[in-house]
């Protein structure tokens, strides 16, 4: 019988003292049990380190930085560290359901192909109560990586990536803040990611308030992020149409030409390089175009949903139409 860890869980933890023990409880209780849970103490000044020595297991493999080193590099000790063949995200803030690893190793058993699974997740308030919400993401192999160009579509803690493909990529790169976005879509551009319906981490919401420093950061850091995605395309555009994709064509203070222009654009330019299926894409971006008529197009939307490269009849479904005549007629009769 073969000793080797099938997984590592890797959690990285900086001053994590209030939620840290139910965090690596959640792991330890897993229905799977070939894993080590390597935590990486990131230069922790409350008492993170005595929570961690409190548990007495051998599972628990702990590295300590002597001072705060931060996310990405705390995480990317992983590349050397790791001893599963598989690495598992979890937060040390959030909690693993039982059977996590156990659904996720077979789903990679079940595709061999894929690079990263992740899940869908229950959000918990700092108590660790449910609250209700959910975190929903996409499915579907192909929406997610298309998907992952516009915005990111996976739930970092409920990860679990190939330990060779996390190390072929050099790990988390980039700026701060959107490290995990970063990672996955280097990761779509070569490989398969897919999420499973499940609900597998308890995702912890608290502290919300994001501070006007750190939103430009993070303004800053996903420009950085779309200007690079847009170089696979060889396009250099508008910052305006940047601003768009950005906010992921929910910012009403551009026109839908605007709009439009970004929309076609891509999909002309797609069907150069060839970067996603175009068939799918093409779908993608066609939905896009309907959502922002159907909620600014008024008595012109049916006429808007015909308006081509966007147009094909293979993108355009009977519900498009039908909800679009429906609009039209509506707007012209409160004329």
């Amino acid at each position: 019988m073969s000793n080797e860890i099938e997984v590592t869980v890797l959690m990285a933890a900086f001053n994590a003292s209030k939620f840290i023990a139910d965090s690596i409880k959640s792991v330890l209780n897993q229905t799977y049990q070939n894993f080590e849970l390597l935590i990486i103490n990131d230069g922790s000044t409350d008492n993170t380190e005595t929570i961690i020595q409190s548990f007495n297991d051998p599972r628990i493999r702990v590295i300590k930085n002597e001072t705060n080193r931060g996310l990405i590099e705390s995480r990317n000790i992983a590349l050397l560290e790791a001893k599963g063949k598989f690495i598992a995200i979890l937060d040390s803030d959030d909690i693993a359901i039982p059977d996590r690893l156990e659904k996720q190793l077979k789903a990679f058993q079940n595709n061999p192909d894929l690079a990263v699974v992740g899940s869908r997740a229950l959000i918990i308030d700092q108590n660790g109560k449910e609250t209700g919400e959910r975190l929903d993401v996409f499915t579907d192999i192909n929406k997610i990586k298309i998907t992952l160009f516009f915005e990111n579509t996976i739930v970092h803690s409920s990860t679990m990536i190939k330990t060779e493909i996390f190390r072929e990529v050099n790990g988390y790169q980039g700026d701060t803040l959107i490290e995990d976005y970063d990672l996955f879509y280097r990761i779509s551009q070569k490989y398969a990611i897919e999420n499973l319906d499940d609900y597998l981490v308890k995702y912890r919401i608290h502290g919300t308030n994001i501070s006007i420093q750190k939103r430009d950061q993070l303004h800053q850091a996903l420009y950085n992020l779309k200007i690079r995605q847009l170089n696979q395309f060889a396009l250099n555009v508008e910052y305006k149409y940047i601003a768009i994709l950005l906010a992921n064509f929910r910012n009403d203070n551009y026109t839908l030409d605007e709009n439009f222009h970004i929309l076609a654009l891509l999909k002309e330019t797609n069907k150069q390089y060839n970067i996603y299926k175009q068939a799918a894409f093409s779908n993608e971006l066609y939905n896009k175009w309907f959502e922002l008529v159907i909620k600014r197009g008024k008595f012109q939307t049916i006429k808007l949903l015909f308006r081509k490269p966007l147009f094909e009849w293979h993108v355009c479904k009977f519900k498009h139409l039908r909800k679009g005549l429906k609009q039209t007629l509506s707007s012209f009769l409160k004329r």
